[in-house]
């Protein structure tokens, strides 16, 4: 490739590349608004307890029973109702009454007269089957075998 003839001609080419450069660097892109500290530490925690939960559900297989409380919570959303205390933490999930269930098990669960965070024992199993909300969080599904007031009856 020839030389340049004139070096006068890179001169205004670099003045606009330079140009270019600081205004692009200047003006940065797209500017976000910084949210709050206490938002995102809100949606840390939330993020692990979620993701420790995940874990934690991975370990349980379909159809194995145990025994924890259940207690009515409902909310301003179209979630479901009530939540299980499940590894330290409560996990809003879909109670349904199981095949071989209580005979008062189909009764509580629709029972509207529970007052919010009034608990109940539990007999739940895991199944496969999940619920959806309006906001497209998904719930697992528990069957419950059994209900009572305190874990000794």
């Amino acid at each position: 490739m020839p030389p340049c003839p004139d070096a006068r001609m890179f001169r205004p080419v670099l003045w606009v590349i330079a140009f270019c450069g600081l205004t692009a660097q200047a003006c940065g892109g797209v500017q976000t608004a910084a949210e709050p500290p206490e938002t995102a530490t809100t949606r840390t925690a939330q993020y692990r307890v979620h993701r420790a939960a995940g874990r934690a559900a991975n370990t349980q297989t379909v159809e194995s029973a145990f025994q924890t409380w259940i207690r009515f919570n409902p909310a301003p959303c179209d979630c479901p109702r009530w939540e299980l205390q499940m590894y330290g933490h409560w996990e809003r999930v879909q109670p349904v009454e199981a095949r071989d269930a209580d005979a008062n098990v189909s009764g509580t669960l629709a029972f509207e007269g529970f007052s919010p965070g009034e608990l109940l024992w539990a007999d739940v199993m895991l199944t496969d089957d999940t619920v959806v909300d309006g906001q497209g969080w998904v719930y697992p599904v528990y069957n419950v075998r059994r209900i009572s007031e305190d874990p000794d009856s």
